[in-house]
């Protein structure tokens, strides 16, 4: 069966979506609209990501980011989370043969926990290099 092209929501619609803008919401935006960039997936099944995070807020509005932009849902099957023990957020991404492990840097996480307000979090995230924000560990 061939699947349709991807047609990410835009970062607008992936606040309606979630409900409000938050950074962690940013951080899973970046992270998955990355993912379709460097996986070079045109496909809704394209890419297969699992997430192992906080599995509370708001760490985990990360996963409705993710879901946003890179077109993968937990009824599709091609996106999955689990507790990851602690305070990090890491991704292991899948693109048929090709994998690869991603974690939150540790500036990332202090954006999105510590910047004086809202606003300027997420505008970090929008403003910052993939590379300030993740890092590809395997």
């Amino acid at each position: 069966m061939k699947y349709p092209r991807i047609k990410p929501l835009t970062y607008q619609e992936a606040i309606r979506f979630h409900g409000h803008e938050g950074p962690f919401l940013a951080l899973g935006y970046r992270f998955g609209s990355y993912l379709i960039d460097e996986f070079k997936s045109e496909s809704i099944k394209g890419l297969a990501i699992h997430i192992t995070i906080p599995m509370r807020t708001p760490y985990s509005c990360f996963i409705d980011g993710v879901q946003c932009s890179a077109c993968t849902t937990m009824g599709k099957r091609n996106l999955s989370a689990e507790e990851s023990g602690g305070e990090s957020i890491g991704a292991r991404v899948s693109r048929g043969e090709e994998t690869a492990v991603f974690a939150m840097t540790e500036k990332a996480i202090d954006i999105c926990r510590n910047s004086p307000n809202m606003e300027t979090a997420v505008k970090a995230i929008f403003e910052n290099s993939p590379e300030y924000l993740w890092n590809r560990i395997e």
